[in-house]
C-alpha cells in the first residue's frame, strides 16, 4: 500500500536544501566581503603591512612575483566564493542557462589562475608553515586545476554528465578554501582555545594535520 503527500509537503521536503543553500551563500559572500574588506585597505591607505596582519609573510618588500601572485589568489578566491554557490541554484540552470555558463566560465577560468598563483607563491616564497602546509598546499591547488580543467573539457566535448561530476568536484574544492577558516573556528570553539594550534607559525600537530584535511574529504564528491 502507498501513500500520497499532499503537494503542499513539497516546500517541507525541499526546506533542508534550500536552507542549507542560503547558509552556504551566506557564509562564502562573507567570506568573500572578508577579503575585500581586509586586503583592499592598502589600495587606499598606502600601508602594505595590512596584507600581514593575518599571517606574517604574504608581503615582503621588493618580491614583487610573489607578492602579485597571492594577491591574485586571494582576490581570486573571493570571486569563486561568490560564484560557487550561484552555479548549484536551479532556477539559474534553468531558467538563465546562458548566466549559468558565463558564470561557470568565469568560475573555472578563476580556479586555473588562483591555482598558478598559489603554486607560485609556494615556490618563490613558501607558506608560512613551512614544508608541511607547502606539500599540503600545493597539492591542493595542482588537484585543484585539474578538476577546472576537467570541467571544463568535458564541457566542450558536450558530455555533461561527466561535467557535472566534475563541476562538483570543483565547487567542493573551491568551498574548502572556506571550510579551512571555518574549521578552525569551530576546532577553537569546541575546544575553549586551540590545542596543537601554534599562532604565528601554523607548525603544531593541528596546523599540519589541517593542510591536508581541510580538502581531503572533498575529493569523495560528484
Amino acid at each position: 500500500m502507498t501513500t500520497q503527500q499532499s503537494p503542499a509537503m513539497a516546500p517541507m521536503r525541499q526546506l533542508p536544501a534550500a536552507l542549507w543553500l542560503s547558509l552556504l551563500i551566506i557564509g562564502q559572500a562573507v567570506f568573500a566581503w572578508y577579503i575585500f574588506a581586509l586586503y583592499t585597505q592598502p589600495l587606499t591607505s598606502g600601508d602594505s603591512t595590512i596584507f600581514n596582519r593575518v599571517l606574517s609573510n604574504l608581503h615582503v618588500p621588493d618580491q614583487l612575483l610573489a607578492n602579485f601572485s597571492i594577491a591574485l589568489h586571494l582576490f581570486g578566491g573571493a570571486v569563486i566564493s561568490i560564484i560557487g554557490p550561484l552555479q548549484l541554484i536551479p532556477a539559474i540552470r534553468a531558467k538563465a542557462l546562458p548566466f549559468h555558463r558565463m558564470l561557470g566560465r568565469i568560475y573555472v577560468i578563476t580556479a586555473m589562475v588562483i591555482s598558478v598563483a598559489g603554486m607560485i607563491f609556494i615556490v618563490t616564497r613558501g607558506a608560512v608553515g613551512g614544508i608541511y602546509m607547502d606539500v599540503g598546499f600545493a597539492l591542493y591547488g595542482f588537484l585543484l586545476f585539474t578538476c577546472a580543467v576537467q570541467t571544463w573539457r568535458f564541457a566542450m566535448a558536450k558530455q555533461m554528465r561527466t561535467h557535472r561530476r566534475w563541476a562538483i568536484r570543483l565547487f567542493a574544492l573551491g568551498m574548502a578554501s572556506w571550510l579551512y577558516r571555518v574549521e578552525y573556528g569551530f576546532w577553537g570553539l569546541i575546544n575553549g582555545g586551540m590545542p596543537g594550534h601554534e599562532s604565528g607559525t601554523f607548525q603544531g600537530p593541528f596546523d599540519i594535520f589541517m593542510d591536508f584535511a581541510f580538502y581531503i574529504p572533498t575529493l569523495n564528491r560528484g
